[in-house]
């Protein structure tokens, strides 16, 4: 599908990661939302390979419909660091968003990236600004609304298991449910309109 080598993908990805990490690592004491980036990150430190190898793999094609099985590692990465931070460490709602951007910047930020700076190498439609921009505007959406559904769905289950109930709460979080998952559902069709427009 791409004039690059899987060898020149893998190391461009993993170059990435590393150097994303080490931006990372030197601002770890910025707060976001109330929490150092060293709060957000040191908890979730087993998932963040996870995500990356998915990403990798998404790439290598070892066989039909790899990249599908790449992003649902990648989304399974993204809500098990959800789970981790809102029930062990007690994240809220905005934390669980920035979680969510964090990701995007590393999943998307380095196929973004990588179709850059390799790719576009060989094709410049690769570096146009529509084609970098809608892959990285639909894959973050996608990251952060996989945080977004996760934490609103656990903090629904705590609100149902509570002894005295907040109806509104509850509405409220079941409403915020069901937007999340029709944004995505939007967005996914309007993402496959714009792909079968511009092939």
């Amino acid at each position: 599908m791409f004039p690059s080598s899987v060898q020149t993908d893998v190391l461009f990805l993993a170059s990435y990661s590393a150097v994303f990490i080490l931006v990372c690592y030197l601002l770890r004491n910025k707060k976001v939302h109330g929490r150092s980036l060293k709060e957000y990150i040191w908890p979730i430190r087993a998932y963040i390979p996870i995500a990356m190898v998915a990403v990798a793999w998404q790439y290598v094609g070892l066989f039909e419909r790899a990249d599908v099985v790449g992003q649902a590692l990648w989304a399974s990465a993204v809500a098990l660091s959800v789970v981790t931070l809102v029930y062990r460490h007690g994240f809220g709602l905005g934390n669980t968003v920035f979680v969510g951007v964090w990701y995007s910047l590393l999943i998307h930020g380095s196929k973004c990236s990588l179709r850059y700076f390799i790719y576009g190498v060989f094709d410049p439609r690769y570096r146009t600004v529509e084609y970098i921009g809608s892959r990285f505007i639909y894959g973050s959406m996608l990251a952060v609304n996989v945080s977004m559904l996760v934490a609103l769905a656990l903090y629904l289950e705590t609100e149902c298991l509570e002894k005295q109930k907040n109806m509104r709460r509850i509405s409220l979080l079941i409403l915020g449910v069901i937007l999340t998952v029709a944004t995505t559902l939007v967005m996914s069709k309007v993402y496959e309109i714009y792909l079968s427009r511009s092939l």
